[in-house]
């Protein structure tokens, strides 16, 4: 599983898990790639999750997209 993490003091200019938008998700899938490459774990189901901080709020997305590896 990789988790992306955001974190703001309050939800007051929208809340944190809306800024992991597509550009973000790209990096994210590419360090996946590496690393899974790197260690040689391609026999493994990949997951990709966000997990949002608003203040005392929290926000858990999981599966937010999917790759074919």
């Amino acid at each position: 599983m990789f988790v992306e993490v955001k974190a703001r003091a309050n939800s007051d200019y929208g809340y944190s898990a809306e800024f992991v938008n597509r550009a973000k998700m790209h990096k994210i899938l590419n360090c996946a790639k590496y690393f899974i490459q790197k260690k040689r774990l391609n026999d493994f189901d990949i997951r990709f999750d966000i997990i949002g901080f608003d203040g005392e709020k929290h926000t858990w997305i999981e599966n937010i997209f999917m790759e074919e590896y």
